[in-house]
């Protein structure tokens, strides 16, 4: 809700002690939603390094644990960042790694080559 009303300092502080709690708890879902939703709220406020960071934390530990498909939002999030900053080539890493994650019929897989078509469309490869 803090996010929602533009509190930032204040949901910042709400996903460290969600992130705190989740780990205590061994909540592994509640973990990566605070990993993610931290790296959500950083990108909003164009902290695109933490925000990378974050995401990147999110995708490992989703992986490490067995969630594929929590993986592959993780890396859909980073490609989604990417696309924002301009970076190319990681953008394809995070595209190539989230489309070999999520399952085939995954209901993000059409928002998945969506967003990586908007990557090409910016950086002007219409051939592609």
């Amino acid at each position: 809700m803090c996010r929602r009303a533009g509190r930032d300092d204040r949901a910042s502080s709400w996903y460290h002690r969600g992130y705190g709690l989740s780990v205590r708890a061994d909540d592994r879902k509640e973990v990566l939603r605070a990993l993610t939703g931290y790296g959500a709220l950083l990108k909003d406020m164009g902290e695109y390094d933490e925000a990378r960071r974050y995401y990147e934390k999110a995708a490992t530990r989703a992986a490490y644990t067995g969630r594929c498909r929590e993986a592959a939002v993780a890396r859909h999030y980073l490609l989604g960042l990417e696309a924002e900053v301009g970076t190319f080539a990681r953008a394809q890493r995070h595209a190539s790694l989230a489309l070999r994650l999520y399952p085939i019929r995954d209901r993000q897989m059409p928002a998945l080559v969506h967003d990586w078509a908007f990557l090409l469309v910016r950086q002007r490869n219409y051939t592609s």
